[in-house]
């Protein structure tokens, strides 16, 4: 049976979020465009107009490039699974190269490192629980503490 490595907080981040930052600031880029109204406070809304969907763009775009690259990752003792929500991969011990962690400003990060490219590319990034990541190491379930890279 397969056990979870990734924090639960994943599902948040990967899909809440960036859900939320979309629909309010779609929902006020559409509403900016349609208002008759030349001023919002003390900016115009022509200035509104350009800089709200380059909020949303922006916003959007820093999602896509880092946040939304996290996987869940989940072990059992013939395989690596990662999914993004969408669909699920299983990638063979013998093909991990090294998992490696590392402190972040919000959040820890984990990474696996593949040795053949898989469906998510040669790494997978997963936000770490530090929880199961010292259960993991400490009992060496599964034998990860053999691909542990220290920094």
């Amino acid at each position: 049976m397969a056990k979870q490595l990734s924090s639960s907080l994943t599902l948040f981040w990967v899909i809440a979020v960036p859900t939320m930052w979309s629909a309010f600031f779609g929902i006020f880029t559409i509403a900016v465009f349609f208002s008759e109204r030349e001023y919002f406070g003390f900016v115009s809304s022509a200035l509104l107009k350009v800089l709200i969907p380059i909020i949303l763009l922006g916003g959007l775009l820093i999602f896509v490039y880092t946040i939304m690259r996290f996987r869940r990752i989940d072990l059992d003792a013939d395989f690596v699974y990662a999914t993004n929500y969408m669909k699920t991969y299983r990638y063979p011990w013998h093909n991990v190269e090294s998992i490696q962690t590392k402190k972040g400003i919000l959040f820890n990060k984990g990474f696996i490192k593949l040795k053949e490219e898989g469906n998510f590319g040669t790494q997978l990034s997963f936000l770490l629980s530090n929880r199961r990541w010292r259960e993991f190491v400490e009992q060496d379930i599964f034998g990860v503490a053999q691909y542990v890279k220290k920094d």
